[in-house]
């Protein structure tokens, strides 16, 4: 039985109620596309509340409703994003799903399910996110080159250039490397690390990413042996996870205190932190987190030499490691066993887990391993400098085809002016001749009219002449006349 509040209790019902509905009420198209949505909303709160085959078992039912539209939508490409879309978000829960109840082979086949869709969809953040789930669960197997690998590729999609950032999963990936790093006490990278994802996370001003990194801040400063630092943090990543109601959060958070308490040798206080931790892990079936708080009760009842409380805690932890797979429970699980049994005087099964003890832990830091980590940093530097090298180059070229742009503008604007210029020049030309043109008819009309009127002015006088010279006859005739007469 899972641990959940009354508000989730209530969400869940409303949607299993919905489920139901949408299934008999609507036609078969629209029942398919609601009851997708209603499966994928219904198999999420089946995970946050711990009840992860109830959660795969509602996320098979939507895969299977998906492939239905996705081959009824065959031959038109554009309605079947949205199945399509679905059925990665679906796979992608029930991956989570199978990697916290520790099934890794089966979590990173279907992790690899919905990758390979929103690849072909070119689903950018959904990339990232397929990514740095597949390397949580090799950091789980502690196969840190290839968690590294997974991790420092979805980093690059996050930290490439983007108008539209996913900085919850841009803070929950540097949390992530940093964490590899604390495993293999490289404290100042890891240090480095969170409060790089911090403040990413106080960015993004979610609950949930913030209590995160309050959180492995708090694992670090713990493994730096500065107690009170790692109390601080620990305690408000706990107040944050609270709000939230984060089950598998309050559970890791009260683990992590209780171990703090350990460490300062309050028996007392670490023991009730411990045990509210391992009753939420037992109540929401959370292999590590159970398997760690049994260990450090273990560890607290050995330090007290309550030898036989101590063994039934320790015994628990081992099978969970064992079935899980988890390699470095296992190993703090065969190291307590062999303290114990030494402790007991049964050297022969002390030895036994003394060797398991030293098996398990150099397979988690041998230095094949270590050296795989550095070129993976050193490969995901070399990419990030390329990259830059790259957008820097494309920065040039598009700055070099901005300037070649406005130079052809300048080249356009000069060219057009000069064509005005030209064309008013031309303008003008044609105005000066067609007025030289018009001058010289006028100069020529006036002559033509100066010639008429020297022609009528050469008749007038002619004509006067004529006149004069008739009236000079006349008076000459009556001259003569009159002497005639006298």
């Amino acid at each position: 039985m899972c641990f959940t509040s009354q508000a989730q209790e209530d969400v869940i019902q409303k949607l299993q109620r919905r489920y139901s509905t949408t299934r008999t009420t609507c036609s078969p198209c629209a029942a398919d596309t609601s009851t997708i949505r209603v499966l994928d909303d219904l198999a999420w709160e089946l995970l946050s509340i711990g009840a992860y085959d109830s959660c795969i078992k509602y996320v098979f039912i939507g895969v299977g409703l998906c492939d239905g539209l996705i081959q009824n939508t065959f031959a038109e490409q554009k309605k079947q994003r949205f199945p399509k879309l679905y059925k990665a978000a679906l796979l992608n829960t029930a991956g989570i799903a199978y990697n916290t109840k520790t099934e890794f082979i089966k979590a990173l086949e279907i992790h690899e399910s919905s990758l390979k869709i929103k690849e072909e969809l070119n689903h950018t953040w959904g990339i990232a996110a397929s990514l740095n789930n597949i390397g949580q669960i090799y950091w789980k197997q502690c196969n840190y080159p290839k968690a590294l690998s997974y991790y420092f590729k979805t980093l690059k999609i996050y930290e490439g250039p983007t108008n539209d950032p996913d900085l919850i999963g841009h803070a929950n990936t540097l949390n992530n490397i940093a964490l590899i790093y604390n495993d293999q006490n490289d404290h100042k990278k890891s240090l480095d690390y969170h409060f790089r994802a911090l403040a990413v996370a106080k960015k993004a001003a979610d609950k949930n990413v913030l209590s995160t990194s309050y959180n492995n801040i708090g694992l670090l400063y713990g493994d730096m042996d500065e107690i009170e630092k790692a109390m601080e943090n620990y305690l408000v990543a706990l107040k944050l996870r609270e709000e939230v109601q984060d089950r598998d959060g309050i559970a890791t958070s009260l683990n992590n205190i209780g171990n703090l308490y350990k460490e300062k040798k309050e028996y007392k206080e670490a023991l009730s932190y411990l045990q509210r931790s391992l009753n939420i892990a037992h109540e929401i079936k959370h292999p590590y987190i159970t398997a760690s708080s049994c260990i450090n009760i273990g560890q607290i009842l050995y330090a007290q030499k309550e030898n036989a409380a101590a063994f039934p805690y320790y015994f628990e932890a081992l099978k969970i490691s064992e079935e899980s797979e988890l390699p470095d429970l296992l190993k703090a699980a065969n190291f307590g066993l062999s303290k114990l049994y030494t402790q007991t005087g049964d050297h022969f099964k002390a030895l036994a887990h003394y060797k398991a003890y030293i098996a398990a832990r150099n397979k988690i830091f041998n230095e094949e391993n270590t050296k795989k980590t550095v070129q993976a940093e050193m490969n995901f530097e070399f990419e990030k400098k390329e990259a830059a090298a790259l957008i820097e180059q494309e920065k040039k070229e598009v700055m070099a085809l901005a300037e070649k742009k406005k130079q052809q503008i300048i080249l356009l604007v000069i060219s057009g002016f000069g064509l005005l210029v030209l064309g008013f020049a031309i303008f003008a030309y044609r105005s000066f001749l067609q007025k030289k043109k018009t001058n010289i008819e006028i100069s020529h009309q006036k002559h033509l009219i100066e010639e008429k009127q020297k022609e009528i002015l050469d008749s007038i006088y002619y004509a006067r002449r004529i006149q004069r010279s008739l009236v000079t006859s006349e008076r000459y005739i009556q001259k003569n006349l009159i002497r005639l007469r006298s």
